[in-house]
C-alpha cells in the first residue's frame, strides 16, 4: 500500500447517503463539530457549518478528511456500538442507493458472478485509489480482496466490507458473511475477506 494518504480521494455519492442516514438517526450537530475540528488543510471542501457537510455527491473530497472525520466519530464507541453503528447506516445506505442513483450499477451488479467481474468499475466510482477484486472460488463462496489503498482507513475497510454483504442480501441471497482474514491495518500486504451466501 502506497504510504501517500494524500493523493486518495472519495467521491461525495459514497459518503451522501451515510450523512443523509446520521442527521436522520443521530445528532447531525455532532458530525458538524467533528468537521471542525479538522485541520483547514486537510478538510478539503468539507463544511462544518452545514448540515449535509456541503457534500456535492459528484465531487472528490479528500480521504485524510474522511478518515479524520471516522476518527471523531467513533471515538469512545464501544467495538460492538461501532459494529452495530457500520451495519444499521450501511444497509440504510446500499437500501437508498440501489433505489436511486445507484440504480444501474446494481442492476449490473445483481449476481455473484456479475458482482465479481464489475467490481472494480464500481469501486472506481466511490474511490479514485485501490484495486479491488472478487474471486469466486466455489459455490456459496468467494475471496474478497483490496491491495494499493491508500485511502484505507480501518472503519472505511469495514463499511466496505458491511456493503459488500448488504449488497448481497439484496441479490436474494441468505447467510450472507463476511469474515476478514487479512488487513493493512494490521500490518497485512492486502485487505481480505472471505464470502460465503446460500443461494
Amino acid at each position: 500500500m502506497s504510504a501517500d494518504r494524500t493523493a486518495a480521494h472519495v467521491k461525495g455519492s459514497a459518503l451522501g447517503a451515510w450523512i443523509a442516514w446520521y442527521a436522520a438517526h443521530r445528532d447531525i450537530a455532532e458530525l458538524m463539530a467533528i468537521v471542525e475540528r479538522i485541520p483547514v488543510e486537510a478538510r478539503g471542501d468539507l463544511d462544518p457549518t452545514s448540515p449535509t457537510l456541503g457534500l456535492i455527491p459528484t465531487a472528490w473530497y479528500p480521504a485524510e478528511a474522511v478518515h479524520h472525520l471516522l476518527d471523531g466519530l467513533s471515538e469512545g464507541m464501544t467495538p460492538t456500538e461501532l459494529t452495530a453503528l457500520i451495519r444499521e447506516s450501511t444497509a440504510a445506505s446500499v437500501d437508498d442507493g440501489v433505489r436511486g442513483i445507484f440504480r444501474l450499477a446494481f442492476d449490473l451488479l445483481a449476481t455473484p458472478e456479475r458482482y465479481a467481474k464489475h467490481i472494480q468499475r464500481f469501486w472506481n466510482q466511490l474511490h479514485d485509489t485501490g484495486t479491488r477484486s472478487v474471486q469466486i472460488i466455489g459455490p456459496g463462496e468467494a475471496f474478497s480482496i483490496i491491495e494499493d489503498w491508500p485511502g484505507h482507513h480501518p472503519m472505511l475497510c469495514e463499511v466496505t466490507m458491511e456493503t459488500m454483504a448488504a449488497i448481497f442480501r439484496k441479490m436474494g441471497l441468505e447467510d450472507v458473511e463476511v469474515i476478514r482474514v487479512e488487513c493493512v491495518s494490521s500490518h497485512d500486504p492486502r485487505c481480505r475477506a472471505v464470502l460465503r451466501w446460500k443461494a
